[in-house]
């Protein structure tokens, strides 16, 4: 099952390529969706050095494996084989919103992170994360729209840097 998930793109191929090209702009994208979604908590970890790549990256390459509720693990799972690579950007908002407190009350990279790498158990058990989770939906069409934008933006960079001043 694992191995389906990983090659087939309606899930997540090109997680494990050399350049990890597609977790990078996964990150992006879920940066742009926590930006729109949680704006206090997004400028919150902005301002403290937390970059979605530090949490997101081990989130999404285990697919929640690190979870510490093997119920919750095995929703997200079954979600993402029904709705799609959308499930993963959901799952991460109902992670933020459920320790958002403690995220808010600390400062700095060192109190932070071990808070977003550390989930605690007794809130991420099925029964209690699920209905959480569930009011953060993400749809397809918006992680699609959000990756055409990042995608439009690279290339117009990656443009600019390809235009030689004629004198």
């Amino acid at each position: 099952m694992l191995v389906s998930l990983f090659e087939r793109p309606k899930y997540l191929s090109g997680y494990f390529d050399s350049t990890l090209s597609k977790i990078q702009r996964h990150s992006q994208v879920f940066e742009r969706l926590l930006s729109q979604k949680m704006p206090r908590l997004y400028r919150h970890l902005k301002e403290n050095g937390i970059d979605p790549l530090l949490y997101i990256t081990p989130w999404f390459m285990a697919l929640y494996t690190s979870l510490p509720c093997w119920d919750s693990v095995l929703t997200i799972w079954d979600l993402l084989l029904l709705e799609g690579v959308s499930v993963i950007f959901q799952t991460s908002l109902g992670i933020l919103h459920i320790i958002s407190d403690e995220l808010l009350s600390r400062t700095g990279i060192a109190q932070i992170l071990p808070i977003l790498l550390r989930l605690p158990a007794e809130r991420l058990k099925r029964s209690y994360f699920v209905p959480v989770m569930w009011r953060w939906t993400i749809f397809s069409w918006e992680v699609n729209a959000v990756l055409a934008i990042i995608t439009d933006t690279s290339n117009v960079q990656s443009n600019q840097g390809d235009v030689h001043q004629c004198f």
